[in-house]
């Protein structure tokens, strides 16, 4: 052991000593070993299957009144309960039967709702004991429906920063830790003018984020029996995998929500925004997939890529075009008018949104 190896060695026995169990050194070996790593966006996906929200990160959703934002966080909401998964919803804004019949019209069933959804209603503050008791339901998405209402039940000031960093401490930060995916669904200044990167009030709303924040500019409403076009915005992105798939580095989705007129069912589709930029938007999730397809099981045709591999046909075509144009996939004409494709060499996406 030299001289820095004792040196280190005795101020963390005197940390042990002397200092609480939160101040103690961390151990960074599993990070530096590739064991410890933060996962991707892998719920609320696109029809490109890229994800949008993180597990275990903190997100917010701000937008005007209609601004769909409780539909895209119930959808996401469906999409893990149809996986077996439970979810949490903490509805400072409207009411059970709302909800319930939202969840209907997206196809959950009673079973799932009543088995994996959990509807929270609050009418009084929270305290530490209360929010230390919600991550035994484990949960792998957390809502919190209106960030302003709850602040002001709990006394605290929308403007101020310290009172939105007690806010975070008090309830959405200890739903991270229980490894949801934490999504802060809030309101927009009414001023377009004077609107900034984050929600209406204090600028740490954005800045304590650890997830990605987003934003919806509604194009044509959504209603019953109507076909409704919002944007998703991307403006902060922490760990950094949602800004290389948005176009423009902001554009993270076309929002598609279409409401039947015969039996009220609602469908909601999240594609890419197409970038028109000269570099053009890649679809880095399905390419990667198309080519570890191709790899496994050699020679296919494009018709057999299209329908194997999991993903919206329009986008997984797009994908393998991407893949020949590039390079990575070889196509040539087989018979009866089919095209052959091969794999030339792997397509990763981890290593095109590192270069």
């Amino acid at each position: 052991m030299d001289e820095l190896d004792r040196v280190v060695a005795n101020l963390d026995a005197k940390r042990r000593e002397n200092f609480p169990e939160d101040w103690q050194r961390v151990d960074l070996i599993p990070i530096l070993a590739g064991d410890a790593v933060d996962p991707p966006p892998s719920i609320l996906r696109r029809t490109d299957d890229a994800g949008l929200l993180y597990p275990g990160k903190l997100h917010s959703l701000y937008a005007e009144p209609e601004g769909v934002k409780t539909w895209l966080a119930l959808q996401g909401c469906h999409e893990q309960m149809q996986l077996g998964e439970p979810v949490l919803f903490l509805d400072f804004e409207d009411g059970a039967t709302g909800i319930v019949e939202r969840l209907r019209a997206l196809g959950s069933t009673d079973e799932q709702i009543d088995r994996l959804f959990v509807y929270l209603r609050p009418e009084s503050p929270a305290t530490p004991k209360i929010v230390s008791e919600l991550p035994g339901i484990g949960a792998t998405l957390a809502i919190l429906d209106g960030v302003t209402e709850a602040m002001t039940m709990h006394g605290w000031d929308i403007g101020n920063n310290s009172d939105v960093a007690r806010f975070t401490e008090l309830m959405p930060r200890p739903l991270t830790r229980m490894g949801a995916a934490v999504w802060l669904l809030d309101h927009v200044v009414k001023d377009r003018n004077g609107r900034s990167r984050y929600a209406i009030g204090a600028q740490h709303k954005l800045a304590g984020l650890s997830g990605a924040a987003y934003a919806t500019d509604v194009k044509h409403p959504f209603g019953r029996g109507m076909t409704g076009l919002a944007k998703l915005t991307l403006h902060k992105d922490r760990p950094g995998h949602v800004r290389p798939v948005s176009a423009y580095g902001k554009a993270a989705g076309d929002v598609h929500l279409v409401s039947s007129p015969v039996d009220g069912s609602v469908e909601i589709r999240i594609d890419p925004t197409e970038d028109v930029s000269a570099e053009g938007f890649r679809p880095t999730e399905l390419m990667e997939r198309v080519s570890r397809f191709l790899e496994n099981s050699g020679e296919q045709t494009k018709n057999a890529v299209e329908t194997t591999v999991s993903g919206s046909t329009e986008w997984k075509r797009k994908a393998l075009m991407t893949l020949v144009a590039e390079g990575y996939v070889a196509m040539r004409e087989g018979p009866r008018s089919s095209s052959l494709c091969v794999s030339i060499r792997p397509f990763r996406k981890d290593e095109h949104d590192l270069a």
